[in-house]
């Protein structure tokens, strides 16, 4: 029943919710004033996308003011597993995926092992070759996949970005007789991150507003407990954070401001 209410509540946010972005607060890289409990600049990771049900701030006007938007709380509400495969898919995200195979005699059982910063190439028991990844010629995965294609009855082809290659992940020794095998490096920018939207985030919706999260947890009533997300944010002190990118020109650029353009009893 979980699953099939799970599946409604996830079809439905989107179909109908608008996409905003998250960006997760770098506490490893943002420093703590040991007096004030307090950081100066907020460093933020780059953002992930997800769907989130939400309502935009209301517009309102004062007798001899201009119309402006009312500044207001905001709560986003999201699938709770959507955002933890979300932000899990960050953490795991490969920076260059090397896929190898062997057509060569079909008795020869060939394999693979990465340790430290020496990779194997193994046939039937066998190490035919080492490629010490610190060296000059295997020090890029690029490097790596053109060394591996070089072999006698090898074939690798890579996708990604180019890497450091003492940056692919240690493994076993790994056969692939008859199957493809695939090596790859991960990106480690969201390593130390939780799985779950929390305090002091940033979301930046869809009309170039940006709020900070003070309070999140998981929601919904009667059958959709758990199953929602949902976390209430106040408007952003946009001087206080350190966004990646060129993300604060781009919402000083975007924003709407009716406040400054647009004066509703001249018209």
């Amino acid at each position: 029943m979980k699953e099939w209410l799970n599946f409604i509540n996830n079809s439905y946010i989107n179909l109908a919710a608008p996409t905003i972005k998250i960006f997760k607060l770098d506490k490893t890289a943002t420093e703590i004033d040991t007096l004030y409990n307090e950081a100066q600049s907020r460093i933020y990771l780059p953002p992930f996308e997800i769907k989130s049900l939400h309502l935009d701030n209301s517009w309102m006007q004062l007798l001899s003011s201009t119309y402006r938007e009312q500044e207001e709380n905001i709560v986003f509400v999201m699938n709770f597993e959507t955002m933890v495969k979300t932000i899990r898919d960050q953490k795991n995200k490969h920076v260059t995926d090397i896929y190898v195979t062997y057509d060569g005699d079909t008795a020869v059982v060939p394999a693979l092992k990465k340790s430290g910063d020496t990779l194997q190439l193994i046939t039937d028991g066998s190490v035919v070759e080492m490629f010490n990844l610190n060296a000059l010629t295997y020090n890029t995965t690029y490097k790596v996949a053109s060394a591996l294609q070089a072999q006698v009855g090898f074939e690798a082809e890579i996708s990604g970005v180019n890497d450091d290659s003492s940056n692919i992940v240690n493994f076993a020794t790994t056969t692939f007789q008859e199957a493809e095998l695939n090596i790859y490096s991960l990106d480690d920018t969201f390593t130390n991150i939780t799985d779950v939207v929390e305090a002091g985030d940033l979301v930046l919706t869809n009309k170039w507003r940006l709020y900070e999260v003070y309070n999140a947890n998981p929601s919904g009533n009667f059958g959709w407990e758990w199953i929602q997300y949902s976390i209430t944010c106040n408007l952003a002190p946009i001087e206080r954070v350190n966004l990646p990118g060129n993300y604060i020109e781009q919402i000083r650029q975007h924003q709407l401001n009716l406040a400054q353009n647009l004066d509703m009893e001249g018209m």
